[in-house]
């Protein structure tokens, strides 16, 4: 669902170019039962470029949906500072979009409605929501299905009509948090190439969370990796130079994307590794054989 906004985006001065993002040495933590603090993030230093497609992997736990929420506004840093187009980040603003795994549809609300719901909040006039929501209804390939209710539709229509729920609110930047994980291998590379013919038009800046490394290689601009919590880092960053506009059956067959994907895949491996005590139990056995 998309975020509601907390001012209108009449207060915000339209940005020149899709506006960068940065994490400067960000330290997160979150209370634990014990009375303690959980270190989740210990130092991140993330700059994302205005107009780039950058996903974000790693173990789970390791702090990926946490940045996420800082770039939001959901949530506020311990240490360091999040900016958006060089702005200190307060609150939710009218900029971000935030697309989460789960979809947040009202069932008692029909798709129009649904779609509709962040420019009624904002006071958008009754006939400027009407041909928005027509738009987006088309561009997501919904168009028919105004009077539909949630329930009536599949796991990918869903997942469409919440695109057009954020994007109708015009964000310059697009949150995503694994989107497309509970979608069958087909609805999930129609979905993917939905989400290339919609966002990478220089437009906005997309921030991508994904457990599936070959995904977030077929679609980025820019990949990096996380480690393993607590304390988690940046541990790689690499730029992804296969051209745009992108054919994904096509690039994965590249000779370079297998390649790229062993490299990026044995850095995540030795992190994954670290979360299921993988390193720990090989060195167990390596010393009973010796």
């Amino acid at each position: 669902m998309a975020i509601a906004p907390a001012v209108s985006p009449r207060n915000v001065p339209p940005a020149k170019h899709p506006p960068e993002v940065v994490l400067d040495r960000v330290i997160k933590r979150f209370p634990k039962p014990d009375g303690d603090d959980y270190l989740a993030l210990g130092g991140i230093d993330l700059r994302v470029d205005g107009g780039t497609f950058c996903s974000i992997v790693g173990p789970s736990g390791c702090g990926k949906t946490t940045i996420l929420r800082l770039v939001a506004g959901l949530t506020s840093a311990d240490g360091g500072r999040v900016l958006v187009a060089g702005q200190a980040v307060t609150r939710v603003t009218p900029r971000v979009g935030f697309l989460f795994q789960q979809d947040a549809l009202l069932p008692w609300r029909t798709v129009h409605d649904n779609v509709a719901l962040g420019l009624m909040l904002r006071g958008t006039p009754k006939d400027e929501v009407k041909r928005r929501v027509q738009h987006w209804l088309h561009v997501v390939g919904l168009a028919g299905f105004e009077r539909h209710y949630p329930a009536q539709l599949s796991g990918g229509m869903r997942k469409r009509v919440a695109i057009a729920q954020t994007l109708i609110c015009e964000p310059e930047i697009i949150l995503m948090d694994e989107p497309f994980t509970h979608l069958d291998a087909q609805a999930r590379l129609f979905m993917e190439e939905d989400l290339l013919d919609l966002f990478v038009d220089g437009k906005r800046t997309i921030l991508f969370v994904t457990h599936d490394l070959d995904e977030a290689i077929a679609l980025s601009d820019v990949v990096v990796v996380m480690t393993a919590g607590p304390a988690s880092t940046i541990r790689a960053r690499r730029t992804i130079e296969f051209p745009r506009p992108r054919d994904l059956l096509g690039v994965r067959r590249d000779p370079g994307f297998g390649e790229l994907s062993a490299a990026l895949w044995r850095q995540l491996h030795e992190e994954v590794a670290r979360v299921y005590g993988r390193a720990a139990r090989d060195r167990v056995r390596s010393d009973q054989q010796v």
